[in-house]
Order: structure tokens, then C-alpha cells, then sequence
């Protein structure tokens, strides 16, 4: 075997039927946009809350890390999937 790799953006889906037979949805994701990333969304949340609580030790900056990621709600979550474009499907998690 060679050592050459097809990177998974150049594959096609050659029989689609067996994607779709299963019930999957094949989605095409919007070119990147930092307004559209979850994961800058999410991040940028965390760091605002961070840098509010000024933190000067690495004790206070742990608890301030902690607070701001439970900060992270399912609904704000919900909202940056809605912002990006996503329909939002019930599923259980």
C-alpha cells in the first residue's frame, strides 16, 4: 500500500442510497465565517466572561474558567446553531 491519502474532502458519494437508507441527511455547511463557527461562538462567551472577572491568581482563574463554561447553556447553544443556520431537530443527547 501506498503511502497517499485522499483527504475526506475529495471523496464522493458514489451510492448514495446507502446514506440515505439509513435516514442520515447529507447537509452542505456554509463556506467558514467566524459569525457561523459554533465553537467562536462559544469561546468568545467564555473569554468575555473570564477577562470580566479579572482573575490575578491561578486559583481565581480556574473558578472563573468553570463559571464561564457552565455559563454555556443548551439554550444559548440552540441560539448559535439557529444563528449559523441550523434547523433545530429533537434529538436526545
Amino acid at each position: 500500500m501506498g503511502s497517499e491519502r485522499t483527504s475526506p474532502c475529495a471523496l464522493r458519494l458514489t451510492n448514495p442510497g446507502l446514506l440515505f437508507d439509513t435516514g442520515a441527511q447529507l447537509l452542505f455547511l456554509p463556506s467558514y465565517s467566524p459569525d457561523l463557527n459554533l465553537t467562536e461562538e462559544a469561546f468568545s462567551k467564555i473569554k468575555s466572561i473570564v477577562r470580566k472577572v479579572g482573575a490575578h491568581t491561578r486559583k481565581a482563574l480556574e473558578e472563573a474558567i468553570a463559571a464561564a463554561i457552565s455559563a454555556v447553556t443548551p439554550e444559548g447553544a440552540a441560539g448559535w446553531f439557529a444563528h449559523a443556520g441550523y434547523e433545530p431537530q429533537d434529538q436526545p443527547m
